[in-house]
């Protein structure tokens, strides 16, 4: 008898899972490689990537900076956003 050690994939990976798991085995390990692959470019790359998202939005933040009309710069606004935002996220299964 063959048992499943599958766990319940999370919110985020559901919507995937619900289309990946009918894929044929073949399909699933040319996938596994490449997600594999793709995880090992990133560990031999310098851990930059908070600096990365940091720099992305600075520059997103400077790039609507003044246009909300108001003494508040665009790190204070988008400070505020974030904290008086009440986000739910419902993720459709399929």
């Amino acid at each position: 008898m063959r048992t499943s050690l599958l766990r319940k994939p999370s919110a985020i990976a559901a919507p995937y899972w619900g289309m990946l798991k009918k894929l044929s085995n073949p399909i699933k390990l040319e996938l596994v490689v490449l997600l594999s692959e793709s995880m090992e470019k990133l560990e031999d790359e310098p851990d930059s990537s908070k600096e990365n998202d940091k720099a992305l939005l600075d520059s997103a933040l400077a790039k609507f900076s003044g246009d909300w009309g108001g003494e508040k710069d665009a790190m204070e606004i988008a400070r505020e956003l974030r904290q008086d935002s009440d986000i739910v996220r419902n993720v459709d299964t399929w």
